[in-house]
């Protein structure tokens, strides 16, 4: 049984004060892998390279790390970011080795100022598992094209990942694009993960091969998202 973790830690939002509570909650909990979010690299509060991923997987003693900072924030937010190095993307974190990294940037739709990618690899546990972190943009046609195209690079690659991350994604919307061999964390127990709208954007899909033994969604006032944590078996 694996223990897995998900949050989107919110960029640099009120960091200081948020970092130790995210440490301490992942200590906490004891996962085998964490998958992260709006994962940061901005040189306006880190030296290059070191980025929020990097400050929690130490901080925590995970000592794998594999991330994807697809988001140039010069071009998304140049209103806050100004001409300061800022990029954003996502994150695995492991107590396993990491082997098979890819990281690969979707397409991006004309009219979506983010630019996004997904960040895979395979976690060297007791079974090996593979684990693809997304996030998606936060528009339904966007998030639709980006589930589709990593549906079809899934298929094309022939494996059979954990899917897992901020999908942007209504539950109505996402469970019709679940595939027939896959199960969904919504589908078996409903949960809310953006607390201040009451609506739920995150979610695990794994192989009918695997089974969740458990699933919890907590807000503890970590970030603008709860943290999703399944026990899942191969």
């Amino acid at each position: 049984m694996l223990k897995l973790l998900d949050l989107n830690i919110w960029l640099y939002n009120d960091w200081e004060a948020r970092m130790p509570k995210i440490v301490n909650f992942i200590k906490e909990q004891k996962p085998d892998i964490v998958t992260l979010q709006e994962v940061m690299d901005d040189a306006k509060y880190n030296k290059y390279g070191d980025n929020t991923a990097k400050q929690i997987a130490r901080a925590a003693g995970m000592d794998n790390c594999a991330f994807y900072l697809s988001g140039n924030l010069q071009k998304e937010s140049p209103q806050w970011i100004g001409d300061r190095r800022a990029r954003a993307g996502e994150a695995i974190l492991s107590k396993y080795p990491l082997t098979k990294i890819v990281k690969k940037k979707l397409k991006r739709h004309p009219d979506d100022r983010h630019h996004r990618g997904i960040v895979k690899a395979r976690v060297m546990s007791e079974p090996p598992i593979d684990i693809i972190v997304v996030h998606f943009s936060n528009n339904d046609l966007f998030s639709r094209l980006q589930m589709e195209e990593v549906l079809h690079y899934i298929r094309r690659a022939r494996i059979r990942p954990v899917v897992v991350g901020d999908f942007n994604m209504y539950p109505k919307n996402i469970m019709q694009m679940v595939p027939e061999d896959y199960i969904l964390s919504y589908a078996l127990k409903k949960y809310v993960s953006f607390p201040s709208e009451g609506n739920t954007f995150d979610y695990m899909m794994i192989p009918r091969s695997m089974r969740f033994g458990s699933l919890e969604c907590i807000d503890r006032g970590l970030s603008d998202h709860s943290a999703l944590i399944a026990e899942i078996s191969q």
